[in-house]
């Protein structure tokens, strides 16, 4: 019985070619494997702070298979560790109307941020990969989220590509709103004036206030009693 953790050494990893088909293999399960492969998990040595991996190489990787709609609307995040840094690429049809000419304004409501990129195109809106009504699936909440395309009567100029996070529904629909209103106003500053008639410039500031010490809620006590 060992009663010590062995450590491979430099000196005795020996590396062998791995050779891989990717002929209708599915994409994550087949990166799964290459990165076992790169790793060196697949041996017993295998040690986490030294490379014991093999070298691999990819076969027919032009006919692999990507499941689902990943290929059109699947999103890519990259982020540096600083506060601030994250940066999305999108695959496929997504990275076209990345490398169109767009207006973009970020909203927020409650605890939700919404960032928003206004493509032309025929009035197409996308929420974190997915269909505005598909996302929400709550009556009304398209006609909110949209309402500055209906005040400024641009609803069918646009394609919005939309990605909105934190809080509830209530609070994504708010943020989205207000995104679509700061983009269309990079992009027009004639609707302005529309566009914060109708309230939809204006950060809304109310947020459900914090429960005091002592009370049931922010402002209720509990029933007083006099004895």
């Amino acid at each position: 019985m060992m009663t010590k953790t062995y450590a491979v050494k430099r000196a005795e990893i020996q590396r062998e070619w791995r050779v891989v088909d990717a002929d209708g293999a599915t994409l994550g399960r087949l990166a799964t494997r290459i990165a076992v492969l790169l790793r060196g998990k697949h041996r017993a040595t295998f040690t986490t702070h030294i490379d014991t991996g093999d070298p691999v190489i990819v076969l027919n990787a032009s006919k692999i298979k990507v499941t689902g709609k990943k290929l059109q609307a699947k999103q890519y995040v990259r982020h540096s560790g600083y506060r601030g840094t994250a940066s999305d690429r999108a695959q496929g049809g997504d990275s076209a109307m990345k490398s169109a000419p767009y207006f973009q304004g970020t909203g927020r409501r409650k605890t939700s941020i919404a960032r928003v990129r206004l493509v032309p195109g025929e009035g197409t809106v996308v929420v974190n990969g997915k269909a505005l009504d598909d996302y929400f699936g709550r009556d009304g909440a398209t006609d909110r989220a949209t309402l500055p395309f209906t005040v400024t009567n641009t609803a069918r100029r646009f394609n919005a590509m939309i990605k909105v996070e934190g809080g509830g529904v209530t609070g994504q629909i708010g943020a989205i709103a207000h995104g679509i209103a700061r983009a269309l106003q990079q992009m027009d500053k004639e609707l302005g004036p529309a566009l914060r008639r109708a309230g939809l410039l204006t950060r809304d500031p109310r947020a459900k206030e914090r429960k005091k010490p002592g009370l049931k809620r922010a402002r209720k006590a509990p029933q007083f009693t006099k004895r």
